[in-house]
């Protein structure tokens, strides 16, 4: 029996073929029961057919990715700076919507954005919470269950592997990046016992840079 749109797998159009972009898909296309990548847009035509072809899908322009048939949720995986518009067209024409963090750096575009998906009656999510990550989802069991005891605090670290290429910072910001590496508080422990060493990178041309925490090992 064919296939309802009901059970079959959500065909979910790729915007933005970057760093993220290139990860989401690839969880698209192999990593994700219930979804399947349907087609891959970029600004950058290139871009899109080398990825798009890389995993046996179009590649089509934003234009045709909103008005596909085939198409039923859109992710947007561009600049943080598009992501609005993109949100807001892809509500207006009917589709589902995952928004990579974040939606944008200015509350008020936020906003737009939130009244065009209720608007369009869409689905919307945003690429931040965590509680379908396996590893999330199992703290979370194990504490329903009682298997770990008393909770009285939890500590969760999530932080990419590595820093975008210089391209795209570049790209993203054009004067010259300043780096300037600020120790914000040091504790130092007895020998053979863990340091923590806390930065805080601040980048004047920079609005979207997070602070990291070090943990040094002592031997």
């Amino acid at each position: 029996m064919a296939a309802t749109r009901s059970s079959a797998p959500i065909r979910v159009g790729l915007l933005g073929a970057g760093r993220i972009g290139r990860l989401h898909a690839g969880l698209l296309a192999r990593e994700i029961p219930g979804a399947e990548l349907a087609a891959v847009a970029d600004a950058a035509p290139a871009v899109a057919e080398a990825l798009a072809g890389s995993l046996g899908v179009p590649a089509l322009s934003l234009e045709e990715m909103l008005a596909s048939p085939d198409v039923d949720a859109v992710a947007v995986c561009s600049s943080t700076d598009t992501h609005v518009d993109l949100v807001i067209r892809a509500a207006e024409a009917g589709k589902a919507v995952f928004c990579e963090k974040p939606v944008s750096l200015d509350l008020v575009r936020v906003d737009d954005a939130l009244v065009a998906v209720e608007k369009a009656g869409v689905s919307f999510m945003v690429g931040f919470n965590r509680r379908f990550d396996p590893g999330h989802r199992a703290v979370y069991e194990s504490v329903r269950a009682g298997s770990i005891g008393e909770l009285h605090l939890v500590r969760i670290s999530s932080r990419d592997p590595e820093p975008p290429p210089p391209e795209y910072l570049v790209h993203r910001h054009p004067s010259p990046p300043t780096t300037t590496v600020i120790i914000m508080a040091i504790r130092i422990s007895k020998p053979n016992l863990i340091s923590t060493l806390m930065l805080r990178i601040k980048r004047p041309s920079f609005s979207n840079i997070d602070s990291a925490i070090l943990y040094i090992v002592r031997n």
